[in-house]
């Protein structure tokens, strides 16, 4: 019952709330509202104006495979989101979030840390993410 009240504090006009409640949704696992909340960080993830919205999109949809969403629909859902994410995203933290999440998502070899995430190191990211984009571009 929870999932609707998320997807509609996350198209609130304050990137706080936006950021809490797409992290949220990572969290909250309803096999039948699966959909919209793909929908919903898909959306956020390619449009999203806040880069932290965007970075928690990514990691949100990591979150749910790990509360028990099944990974294949999430696999499917959003492939093309990642895809077009890593070609336009701009900021190294959201950057390097998606690449982690397409790691786990795909079971994917990408050599990427959480500290060089954390940091923002430009260069490890850029690396990763290439290395992501070969590999999706295979799927």
């Amino acid at each position: 019952r929870l999932v609707p009240y998320l997807i509609r504090y996350a198209k609130l006009s304050a990137p706080e709330r936006r950021r809490e409640a797409i992290i949220a949704l990572g969290w909250v696992y309803a096999p039948s509202q699966l959909p919209a909340e793909l929908d919903c960080l898909c959306g956020h993830l390619l449009h999203d104006d806040d880069a932290l919205c965007r970075a928690w999109s990514a990691s949100a949809m990591m979150q749910l495979y790990f509360h028990g969403a099944p990974v294949e629909p999430i696999r499917e859902r959003s492939l093309p989101v990642f895809r077009q994410s890593l070609q336009q995203e701009s900021d190294d933290f959201a950057a390097g979030v998606a690449v982690d999440s397409v790691r786990e998502l795909w079971n994917l070899k990408i050599r990427l840390s959480g500290a060089a995430v954390e940091r923002r190191d430009h260069e490890m990211i850029e690396k990763a993410r290439k290395r992501a984009q070969r590999l999706l571009a295979q799927l």
